[in-house]
């Protein structure tokens, strides 16, 4: 089973991998004031966690939902 913190983390981690940002926006004040609004009780891994720690897997599989979605509407068309 999944616990809280590596559901936090993959989100994070999935972010990443779509959004595309610097891997130095976990390190940023403003991201970091803004996840401990969200969830007071999670602290952020750093920089070099998710540098070394996102498994390829994550982007991939954004990738191929990504697919999936594109698809959608056209079938419903």
């Amino acid at each position: 089973m999944i616990s809280g913190l590596e559901i936090y983390h993959n989100v994070t981690g999935e972010m990443i991998a779509v959004d595309l940002p610097p891997y130095s926006v976990v390190s940023g004040l403003r991201f970091q004031m803004l996840i401990k609004n969200i969830f007071p009780n999670y602290s952020i891994p750093s920089q070099k966690y998710f540098t070394e720690n996102i498994p390829p897997d994550i982007y991939q599989n954004s990738k191929q939902k990504d697919r999936h979605l594109s698809i959608v509407p056209t079938i419903l068309h």
